[in-house]
């Protein structure tokens, strides 16, 4: 039981990181395609 309580705070920090950067790239292709369309119209 010991090990169980790192793995799962690591886990959790992992989730978060990845969440954070799928969050991150899709807000900026989000911005770059309002760029793009402020540019066309």
């Amino acid at each position: 039981m010991q090990l169980l309580l790192p793995l799962s705070l690591f886990y959790i920090n992992y989730k978060m990181a990845v969440d954070y950067a799928l969050t991150e790239s899709i807000f900026s292709l989000y911005s770059q395609e309002q760029e793009l369309t402020i540019h066309f119209n």
